[in-house]
């Protein structure tokens, strides 16, 4: 073989390794996130409580707090009470509030606690970026096609996700597309960003 076909058959494989190197669809391992229930009160959250089968108020309910939890995660309450509800799940600040009031001021109450309008945000080479109300059973895919879709400079190899406690993963799209387990799932306030692709 002479020097001028070994030297055309050397770079025609370089730039197939580097074609492939840039298309980077090997699936590798599957991402394990943290999660939380999505019934779990964090700070910011906007909650409303309402007290039910309160005897002495009429109609027989009784609004009890509406607003946004603060950082230190403790809520007022009417009579002086207070209850701590970040990081418990609505089942269990119900549970909490139940016996700072029954018995020693109602024989009853049923303590409704709900978490209002949730968001998550999308940016980068998307549609239409911005903050959007959160749905059940999110993905990265889902919130990319919530903010209309990738842009036609979006780099769908590397997308990154920043979960709630601020770790970052960054997922491959062209492989989620095929393959749901590599879909990750989005939480309340998390962030979806997609780069753009440089070539």
């Amino acid at each position: 073989m002479n020097r001028t076909k070994f030297l055309s058959l050397l770079a025609s494989g370089a730039a197939g390794a580097f074609a492939g190197g840039c298309e980077n669809t090997k699936p590798g391992p599957v991402v394990v996130r943290d999660v939380f229930p999505t019934d779990q009160i964090r700070a910011e959250d906007r909650i409303v409580i309402v007290f039910n089968d309160v005897p002495s108020v009429a109609g027989g309910s009784q609004l009890a707090f509406d607003g946004a939890v603060p950082d230190d995660g403790t809520i007022a309450l009417p009579y002086n009470k207070s209850v701590s509800v970040k990081g418990r799940t609505t089942t269990e600040v119900q549970q909490a509030i139940k016996p700072l009031y029954v018995p020693s001021i109602w024989l009853t109450l049923s303590p409704v606690v709900r978490i209002q309008e949730r968001y998550f945000f999308v940016y980068g080479e998307v549609r239409q970026s911005g903050r959007f109300t959160y749905t059940q059973d999110l993905t990265v895919l889902k919130a990319i096609a919530t903010a209309g879709g990738f842009t036609d400079f979006a780099d769908r190899t590397e997308i990154e996700l920043t979960i709630f406690n601020g770790k970052k993963h960054t997922i491959n799209g062209k492989v989620a597309e095929k393959n749901p387990a590599y879909d990750l799932k989005v939480l309340p306030g998390e962030k979806v960003h997609v780069r753009r692709r440089f070539s």
